[in-house]
């Protein structure tokens, strides 16, 4: 099958592919808000749907395409810290649609498909990303740990306080056969006076 439309203009005759075209993904360097130096990957697909726009109303169909996604990348990732642009890969991919479609019906295309790839940080940031990283891990270790102690303080607590209730008990169990006892040795010992 023929993916492809021939565009005619008085006696100029183009080929033009209809089929999805997919820009190279290559790294577009960004700043974020917090000064970050990144590169973001994008993969980028669209169509051709009205091929003499595409041909007589730009002059490099590809190049326009990547110029508008990387002003807008740019753009959006110097309003967006790190971690936005980390977390909000969605907005970044809206707002790359947003503007690609204010110009693809002027130049005859249509864009089937955004996606962010990739976001890489340079090699300092990555480190101190780790760094961030595993002081985080320890400190979680540090809480579980304490929290563990807390726990096992709060059985033993409860531990001393069952055995003290137990041993009061024990105690007033004690006290109460005494005192029965001295009560029932009194009684006696009346009961043989009065006999007497």
């Amino acid at each position: 099958r023929d993916w492809s439309s021939d565009v005619c203009s008085s006696d100029l005759r183009y080929r033009v592919s209809v089929q999805e075209t997919q820009l190279p993904p290559d790294p577009i360097r960004a700043i974020t808000q917090d000064n970050v130096q990144i590169d973001i990957r994008l993969a980028i697909l669209y169509r051709i749907i009205d091929p003499s726009k595409s041909k007589y109303r730009i002059e490099n169909l590809s190049a326009g395409i990547k110029t508008v996604i990387e002003g807008t990348v740019r753009s959006l990732i110097g309003k967006t810290d790190l971690d936005g642009v980390q977390t909000n890969r969605r907005t970044i991919v809206t707002e790359i649609e947003s503007e690609l479609n204010h110009i693809a019906d002027e130049w005859g295309i249509k864009l089937t498909r955004v996606e962010v790839t990739e976001v890489e940080v340079d090699q300092s940031t990555r480190e101190a990303m780790q760094i961030q990283l595993n002081a985080e891990r320890k400190r979680r270790g540090q809480v579980t740990s304490a929290e563990g102690e807390k726990q096992a303080a709060q059985l033993k607590a409860d531990a001393d306080l069952y055995t003290a209730q137990k041993q009061a008990e024990a105690k007033k169990i004690l006290a109460d056969a005494e005192a029965y006892a001295v009560k029932v040795v009194s009684e006696a010992i009346e009961i043989g006076r009065a006999h007497v």
